[in-house]
Parts: C-alpha cells; sequence; structure tokens
C-alpha cells in the first residue's frame, strides 16, 4: 500500500553555476554599419540612337492603285478594289496618280488594263461613257439572264414541292387507361396502333399518341391533362371511367372529372370523341344507373360525338379477353378497332390540309 510523504525542496538541476552572458555573442550587432553609406549618383549607358528626332529632307507620299491585277491570262484581268492614298506634301490629281502606279506596276499590260476599265474611269463623260457600255457585245446581258432564271429557279422550286408534297398526317391523342395502353400486349397490337392503320386504309392520314395510363380513373386523366395532350394535337379520344366503376367511386366524381376534360379540351379547340363505359352489375342498380348515365349526359350537354360502349363486342366474350376476363386480347382490339373506325373517320371527315411545314414534331407513342 503506497505511502504519501510530503514533497522535499527540489535539487538543482546543475551543480554548474549560473552564468549572466550568453553562450554566444555577434560582433557587430546587427543593423548597424561603420560608416554610413549613401548614394551620390547613377551612371546609365548613353542611348543607342538618336533621341531628338529629324524632319526628312523629301516629302514622302504612297500611292495604292484602285485595280488588282493578275498575268495567268493573255489579257490581265481587272478586280476593283478599295482606293487608297498616302500624300504628304505633294499632291496629284487621283486618275494621274493611279496611271502612274499602274504603268510602273504592270509595265507592258498597262494598255491591255486601259482597255479594261470602264469608260467613265478613262476620262470619259457619263452619257457617252453609258452609250460605250450598252454598244459592248451582249455576251455580258446574256450572263445576266442566267443568273436571273437561276434565281427564280431556285426560288419556284421550293414552292411546287410543298404544292406537291403530301398533307401532314393529323395529330391525334388516346387518353385513357390500360385499355388504351395494351396492359398484356406487344406494342404493335394495342388500340392506338391498330386504329391508326386502319384509319391508314381509309385513306385519312393520322399519327396518334398512346397516352394510355393502366390503373388511371378519370380524376387521374384530368390531373395529367396539359402534358398528355401536346400543342398541335387536332383530336382527343377520351377512355377513361373503367377503373371508377371497379373499384365503386361516386359518379358524381366521374362525372366532375370528364367535365374538366372536355371543357379543357374545347378550350383549346381540340375535338373530343367521348367513348362511354358501362358499370359491371355487381355494384348494383343504383349505382350502375347512375354510372351509365354519366357519358350520355356529358356527350349532349357538350355536343361531342359518342360512342357508347368502348367494349362493344368484347366484353363478356372469353374468346376475346385475356385471363383476368377484362382487358382484350389482340383479336378483342380488331373488334373494337373495327367498330369504332367509322365514328372516328367521321370525327376527321373535315379537317383541314396542313402542310409539312406548319405540322408539328411526330408524335410519340
Amino acid at each position: 500500500m503506497p505511502i504519501w510523504r510530503p514533497r522535499k525542496r527540489v535539487r538543482a538541476s546543475s551543480p554548474r553555476p549560473l552564468k549572466a552572458v550568453p553562450l554566444t555573442t555577434t560582433s557587430p550587432l546587427s543593423g548597424r554599419s561603420s560608416p554610413v553609406i549613401t548614394i551620390s549618383r547613377v551612371d546609365l549607358p548613353e542611348p543607342e540612337a538618336p533621341i531628338t528626332p529629324t524632319a526628312s529632307p523629301r516629302p514622302m507620299w504612297r500611292l495604292m492603285s484602285l485595280r488588282m491585277c493578275t498575268r495567268a491570262a493573255a489579257e490581265p484581268s481587272v478586280r476593283l478594289t478599295p482606293d487608297m492614298r498616302m500624300v504628304s506634301a505633294v499632291s496629284f490629281r487621283l486618275e494621274d496618280s493611279m496611271r502612274l502606279s499602274m504603268l510602273a506596276s504592270y509595265g507592258l499590260f498597262f494598255a491591255a488594263v486601259e482597255r479594261q476599265s470602264p469608260p467613265w474611269r478613262r476620262g470619259m463623260p457619263m452619257r457617252a461613257a453609258a452609250g460605250a457600255v450598252f454598244r459592248r457585245p451582249l455576251g455580258w446581258r446574256v450572263v445576266m439572264l442566267l443568273w436571273l432564271a437561276l434565281i427564280f429557279a431556285g426560288l419556284a422550286a421550293p414552292l411546287a414541292s410543298a404544292q406537291d408534297a403530301p398533307a401532314a398526317p393529323l395529330r391525334l391523342v388516346a387518353l385513357g387507361d390500360s385499355l388504351t395502353a395494351g396492359l398484356g400486349l406487344a406494342v404493335q397490337d394495342s388500340f392506338p396502333v391498330k386504329l391508326e392503320t386502319a384509319l391508314a386504309q381509309r385513306g385519312i392520314a393520322v399519327a396518334i399518341t398512346n397516352a394510355g395510363v393502366s390503373g388511371d380513373t378519370a380524376s387521374g386523366g384530368l390531373s395529367r391533362l396539359d402534358w398528355s395532350v401536346p400543342e398541335g394535337t387536332f383530336a382527343v379520344i377520351v377512355e377513361l371511367g373503367a377503373n371508377d366503376a371497379l373499384r365503386g367511386i361516386d359518379p358524381e366524381v366521374t362525372a366532375t372529372a370528364l367535365t374538366g376534360i372536355v371543357t379543357g379540351l374545347q378550350r383549346r379547340g381540340i375535338r373530343v370523341l367521348l367513348c362511354g363505359m358501362l358499370a359491371p352489375p355487381n355494384n348494383g342498380p343504383d349505382f350502375g344507373r347512375r354510372f351509365n348515365a354519366v357519358y350520355p349526359g356529358l356527350a349532349e350537354k357538350f355536343k361531342v360525338p359518342f360512342y357508347p360502349f368502348f367494349l362493344d363486342g368484347v366484353a363478356g366474350h372469353p374468346a376475346l379477353n385475356q385471363a383476368d376476363g377484362i382487358h382484350p386480347t389482340a383479336e378483342g382490339v380488331d373488334v373494337i378497332v373495327r367498330n369504332i373506325t367509322p365514328v372516328v373517320a367521321g370525327l376527321l371527315a373535315d379537317a383541314p390540309k396542313t402542310s409539312p411545314e406548319s405540322s408539328a414534331a411526330p408524335a410519340q407513342r
């Protein structure tokens, strides 16, 4: 067990005596100099060139000719360039100085250049110069006529091609749920693709965007209406409400959502085809009566084309439905398309012809 004892006086760390001076010294002390140094003058080298400007003994001038000639051909070709002259103390007439420069530059070719220059540059009066120009051979006139013919041909070609080109396809949108999206089917077997093919066989060029979302309700379609239907759309096929009936949603809610869709499209000037739906019998007669009355009532109220039952000829036929008994097979889609194509064709009967330039981008699926 440790025993505490009081601490004794500290012993000296070294037996050597303390010193009052450092071990090393510096001599002389830093920061001092003797004697004091003072700069008295600085000798710079002499300049290598004269420092006093001198006047030129003779006047200086330089001339740039108005023409540039090449000697590749038998007679030099003339190309007009901007005229610039720098003269000091001595003045020359422009025409004289140009002739002097050309004579000095081109030598024996000076006469050929003179022949190629315009008459008004050779000192001829303007009226006489104009007559001299029009008395020349007709070669330059033929060249001008050829250039004008080429210009008019280039302007007329796009107009002719625009008139001969076929009209751009009308843009349609199929706004719906899994029945439109093609749940359980290949893309080429979905309702929008087969409807587009059927209309093309009738000579109606359309591009249908598949805006079907599986599980969507009428309220869900209303919430995505703006971005599901792009600008430039001519007509929309509205197929919504089947999931509302399966889930037992209040028919008033479905009617309100469908009203918002129809009015929103009409406000944008887009045509609407309203596809009806029937309630399953297991929801009771009261629900079925209220739900089934929604679609014809809206079609009558907003004066839009109406297809009473989207699954007409398919519902209740096991051979035309998938295993769930709700979604049609590829053969069932063929039946739907065959029944609804005349109604869609009537919707597009008086559609305006659009040019390729005024049409929007191609529809995406």
